[in-house]
């Protein structure tokens, strides 16, 4: 089914029901809980989804906080705690809601940053010259090393949330990140995707982030969605 973002339409709305009925009235009858959209009326907007009019299919863990919540990759104990009681109230909200995914980010490692000096010197004509190869190449090395600590990590926190995904028949959807610093890559997303079943984890492939590696060259798209298909 087609649904809409939130991502669009929803800084326009600081209550649920008007933006339900935007949604409608533009032909949708699937809408994405996602950036944007009105925090806490939940409570309004069960009629609507309850009587048919209207279903949503994911919700974005992240944006439905006051405040960026921390992530399962977050450096310290508290923080993934904390992360994971988020998700744990995502899929319960997702239960209520019937959607089928709660979308997750992972954040970001602890490298410098390589995304915005690659895309400089791409813009300046310089993707093919010694820098940025020589950059390119040592921030793979470095993102590589990271990734293997913080795979665990995330193997840690998926199989600590099993037991709520089961409970409440909501997903858990791991979407990439738009810059080469951010978890998952695409081989973790894949590696993953074989440790675990699809009822407990999928991938969500967010086109505008995922465009953003493709410019950089980090990945191809119909490679990408080939291999976790």
């Amino acid at each position: 089914m087609h649904a809409l973002s939130t991502s669009w339409y929803g800084h326009r709305h600081s209550e649920i029901q008007p933006m339900f009925n935007e949604c409608l009235v533009v032909g949708f009858s699937g809408l994405e809980l996602a950036h944007a959209a009105p925090k806490g009326l939940w409570e309004g907007f069960q009629y609507f989804i309850d009587a048919g009019f209207i279903r949503i299919p994911s919700l974005d863990v992240a944006e439905l906080q006051e405040l960026p919540p921390p992530t399962l990759t977050d450096g310290s104990k508290k923080g993934r705690e904390e992360a994971i009681k988020h998700v744990i109230e995502a899929l319960f909200l997702g239960q209520k809601l019937r959607s089928e995914r709660v979308i997750l980010d992972l954040g970001n490692s602890t490298m410098e940053p390589i995304t915005p000096r690659l895309a400089k010197l791409i813009e300046e004509g310089g993707q093919y010259g010694r820098e940025y190869c020589e950059l390119k190449q040592k921030g793979v090395t470095r993102r590589e090393a990271l990734g293997a600590k913080t795979l665990d990590l995330v193997r840690e926190a998926l199989t600590h949330l099993t037991p709520w995904v089961k409970e409440t028949g909501v997903g858990l959807a791991l979407r990439t990140g738009a810059t080469y610093e951010s978890y998952p890559s695409e081989r973790e997303i894949s590696t993953l995707l074989q440790e675990f079943p699809r009822s407990l984890v999928g991938y969500w492939h967010d086109f505008a982030r995922c465009q953003v590696k493709s410019n950089l060259a980090f990945l191809n798209h119909e490679t990408l969605l080939r291999s976790v298909a």
